[in-house]
């Protein structure tokens, strides 16, 4: 029969393994994934009287009448 004698000191932290042909194994958590990029960013400003028409991953059909008429029928 074997003695071990451990002494510790001082601002030890974590396992400690004593005796005679001991095996350790240290697992470590899986590390965070990688955050996945956002997607496309898109910033639109219109400014004095201006009309902005924007659109994202789709499409946009805009039908204007520019003949100066009024809406009224």
């Amino acid at each position: 029969m074997s003695r071990n004698t451990v002494r510790i000191g001082g601002n030890a932290s974590g396992p400690v393994v004593v005796g005679d042909d001991n095996r350790v194994e240290v697992r470590q958590a899986a590390p965070e994934p990688e955050p996945a990029e956002s997607g496309p960013v898109q910033i639109n400003i219109a400014k004095d009287h201006g009309t902005l028409f924007a659109v994202q991953e789709g499409s946009q059909d805009i039908d204007q009448d520019d003949s100066g008429g009024s809406e009224e029928g």
